[in-house]
């Protein structure tokens, strides 16, 4: 079963993958493979070697998203499990024009912050607001826009920002059970692997043998009304030591088959890349933020649950800064109001 956007469920691919589970055999492994198979595994398993293959760096990029309106800019450094952001998000809203009921006017919400994510911990630093957190019991990924998850693994290498793209290209992943495989070669350079399901819909992926058997491109092709349409554009470059990484990214996800209810496009830039960079030591710890003066400072927070951060420690930042007496309730509750009048931050949720 292809449990990915397009919403590929058949009777024979669940019932595959139940006699598979019951006598532990691979019922995939005769999966119809129709072409060059070779080939085909050799793009598979580009795919997963790409997913290790930068397990530190550094990037800077640009990313816009037509039906939000929001805009990113964000350098950001990892090694392994240890991400820090730096990066600018901007908005366009609609407030009530004053002195003009029934009327709107677009306005820009802008928020510049610093972020790192380790794990089990959450930590921002908003140098505008005056606010800094430390979230901890953090599940990764969560608390942040998704134009934010911009390392090689969490963006190049996925469908969508979500499916791994080695695994809509194996016939033995269980995400493709049941689905037919056609791989053919498009001159000059390309290898097209088209994956059908039972009920006809296809996704067809296109490889580049030049830029080293990466994904260039996916599609679906003839969506039945269970299937959501989408599609993806990529394209690659070449550091000074001869190391492909991603230049530009463009994708459109529908709400239906049809490929004129586009609701999320999402153009993606990279702009610099450095796959070997010289990380400071404290980089990804919560000490390494500058905090201005005047700064409140809740660390100990839990995602959404502010009642069950028993542990926490709020303090303002001084002179030199020092850690200065907690804010009250009333001081705290305005700067959490400021962040979600802007859209940037969390809503707040009652604790469970």
């Amino acid at each position: 079963m292809l449990s990915i956007r397009i919403r590929w469920v058949s009777r024979v691919s669940l019932l595959c993958a139940a006699v598979g589970a019951m006598y532990g055999s691979d019922c995939l492994a005769d999966a119809p493979v129709e072409g060059d198979q070779a080939l085909l595994k050799t793009l598979a398993d580009v795919q997963a070697t790409n997913l290790a293959l930068y397990p530190k760096g550094e990037l800077t990029a640009e990313v816009d998203e037509k039906f939000s309106k929001l805009a990113a800019k964000a350098t950001v450094i990892w090694d392994g499990n240890r991400t820090y952001w730096k990066y600018r998000l901007k908005q366009v809203g609609h407030v009530p024009v004053k002195g003009k009921p029934g009327e709107m006017e677009e306005v820009d919400s802008v928020q510049e912050g610093e972020m790192i994510e380790i794990p089990g911990e959450l930590m921002l630093y908003f140098p505008s607001f005056l606010q800094a957190r430390r979230y901890v019991q953090h599940e990764s990924g969560e608390g942040y826009a998704r134009e934010l998850k911009l390392r090689p693994e969490q963006t190049w290498y996925k469908y969508e920002g979500d499916i791994d793209l080695k695994e809509l290209i194996s016939p033995t992943s269980t995400r493709m059970q049941g689905c037919n495989f056609v791989v053919s070669s498009k001159p000059p350079d390309q290898a097209v692997v088209e994956c059908r399901n039972k009920s006809g819909c296809c996704l067809r992926i296109l490889a580049s043998l030049a830029a080293a058997g990466n994904i260039i491109g996916y599609e679906i092709l003839e969506p039945t009304k269970d299937d959501l349409y989408s599609k993806g554009e990529y394209s690659w470059a070449q550091d000074s030591a001869g190391r492909w990484y991603l230049r530009e990214l463009h994708s459109q996800e529908s709400s239906t088959p049809r490929p004129e209810n586009i609701c999320r496009e999402v153009q993606i830039k990279v702009t610099h890349f450095n796959a070997e960079p010289v990380i400071r030591n404290d980089r990804f710890s919560f000490s390494s933020f500058d905090f201005a003066e005047g700064t409140v400072v809740e660390d100990g927070l839990i995602l959404g649950n502010r009642a069950g951060s028993k542990n926490l420690w709020t303090y303002r930042v001084g002179a030199n800064g020092q850690a200065n007496k907690s804010p009250n309730e009333s001081e705290l509750n305005k700067l959490a109001d400021k962040q979600r009048s802007k859209k940037f931050a969390a809503p707040e949720k009652k604790p469970t």
